[in-house]
Parts: C-alpha cells; structure tokens; sequence
C-alpha cells in the first residue's frame, strides 16, 4: 500500500514537472514567477519532499532567503559606497563600511545556522544538509539553461556525478 501511495506521489511530481517545463508554461507567467515554480519542483524533486514536508519547508525556505537577501542588499550598498567614494572617505568610515561589510557575512552564516536547524527539524537533518548543494545546483542549471535559450552556449558537457 505505502509503495503506492509513494508512487502515485512521484507520478503527480513529475507531471507537475512537466506542466512547469513545457515551453507555453514559460511564455505566459513573468520570468520571476517561472524561476520561482522551477526552483519549487527542483527542490521538491531533489530533497525527495512529500507533500507534508513541502508544504512545512517553503514558508521557512522562503523567510530565511528573505532574511539573507536584505543582508546581501544592504551589504551590496555598503560595496557600492566603498567602490565609488573609497577615495575621499576617511580612514575610519572606510574601517566602519568594511567592519561592516564582515558583520553582515557573519550575519548571513548565522542566519543559514539557524534555519538549517529549522529546515532540520521539519525535513529531517540528512534532507536539510543537502539544500544547499541543491541551490547551487538549481542555480548552475538555471544559468546553462538561459544560455541556452539566448543561444549562447549550447549544452555544455556536465561532469558527472560520482557513483
């Protein structure tokens, strides 16, 4: 019974995969919403989530990219500022500007450290150590995939996993 309830839970992930992939899908909504709807069943796929754990994961996911996106943005900013202004700054603002620059990467490792134990306690730990290989992945894909629709880079030779 469990064999089938699991793969009748596969099937509706991967038609869903495809309904997310096909090309008219892709025309219609906003690139974010498209990257978004990937990134969704990418991971879904990936960690292998059920429908309980997904839906548990994405609330949490998606408050702590939230959280490190404000903390790149700000720290973009302070980059910008020392990029731009570097020169006529003092010695003490560019100390400040740069102090500040490493709090907000210590900042965002915290962040990360507190919400893998979150992810953790909902997916389990063995599922929430491998989310973020699954960003970069998604990400790499993400990219040889645009190249590929502005016909940039045509299929690059992928390494292959190890075994």
């Amino acid at each position: 019974m469990k064999t089938n309830i699991k793969k009748a839970a596969k099937t509706r992930i991967l038609a869903i995969l495809i309904v997310i992939l096909s090309p008219s899908v892709f025309f219609a909504q906003g690139k974010a919403e498209k990257v978004e709807q990937l990134k969704i069943a990418y991971f879904t796929k990936e960690l292998n989530l059920t429908t309980q754990e997904a839906e548990k994961f994405w609330p949490v996911y998606n408050e702590m990219e939230k959280k490190i996106k404000a903390l790149r943005k700000e720290r973009k900013k302070t980059f910008k500022e020392l990029e731009y202004k570097g020169d006529s700054l003092s010695v003490e603002l560019v100390k400040k500007h740069t102090n500040s620059i490493f709090d907000s990467e210590i900042a965002e490792v915290n962040t990360k450290k507190e919400y893998y134990a979150k992810i953790g306690g909902i997916i389990g730990y063995k599922k929430a150590t491998k989310v973020y290989k699954v960003e970069r992945d998604f990400k790499r894909e993400l990219l040889i995939r645009l190249k590929e629709e502005r016909g940039q880079n045509p299929k690059p030779q992928r390494p292959n996993k190890p075994e």
